[in-house]
């Protein structure tokens, strides 16, 4: 009977039992650890409640597997079921390939599936990567600030354009330019009024 439970619950997620309970199956996503840095890998659980779910498909799953009509089918699944209530607290009951049924402290059935090797379940190192165009947080003595704050702060002034330097260079050129005639102007007037040769005038 239990690889007749474990076929049909793994191929259906679910299996009534009418009169105790349901297993069902149950995702757990992928949890994230942040003080650890890791990941926890995604599983499945096998629950176990009293709710009262149709087992229609499960008797002729059980009907089609032992080969009997659907009356002795479900008759048989009905023995199951009262094994099940009257399972013993110091007893336990094996669904291979699941888990046990099991009675606690109070008298009330529970189940527990098998645990399955971490190696199937890895964990992940969760280490955050901070790109450099990103804004990301720093500790900056005793107050966390933003790093796009840090970077205007320290942010220099870059001239728009350099057009303005080289519009002040050729000004400049051209009154050096100007001065050196006049200059060599003026020396030419003086040697013609004195007759004083001066040493640096162009002949």
């Amino acid at each position: 009977m239990d690889q007749i439970i474990t076929s049909f619950f793994l191929k259906n997620k679910y299996c009534p039992f009418p009169g105790v309970g349901c297993l069902s199956l149950a995702d757990v996503s992928a949890q994230l650890k942040i003080e650890d840095r890791q990941i926890l890998a995604p599983k499945q659980l096998v629950n176990f409640t009293e709710t009262e779910t149709d087992a229609a498909r499960f008797i002729e799953c059980i009907a089609r597997k032992s080969k009997l009509n659907k009356e002795m089918a479900a008759e048989q699944l009905s023995r199951f079921c009262t094994q099940l209530k009257n399972l013993e607290d110091a007893k336990s009951l094996l669904i291979e390939g699941l888990g046990i049924f099991y009675k606690n402290n109070l008298g009330q059935l529970q189940f527990k599936q098998h645990e399955i090797d971490d190696a199937f379940f890895p964990v992940v190192n969760a280490n955050r990567v901070i790109h450099a165009s990103d804004s990301h947080q720093v500790l900056v003595g005793d107050k966390t600030v933003s790093s796009d704050e840090i970077s205007n702060e320290e942010s220099v002034e870059v001239p728009k354009s350099n057009r303005k330097i080289w519009i002040v260079v050729l000004v400049l050129t051209v009154l050096l330019v100007a001065a050196a005639f006049t200059t060599l102007w003026f020396a030419e007037e003086v040697e013609q009024a004195t007759g004083i040769q001066i040493p640096f005038r162009i002949r």
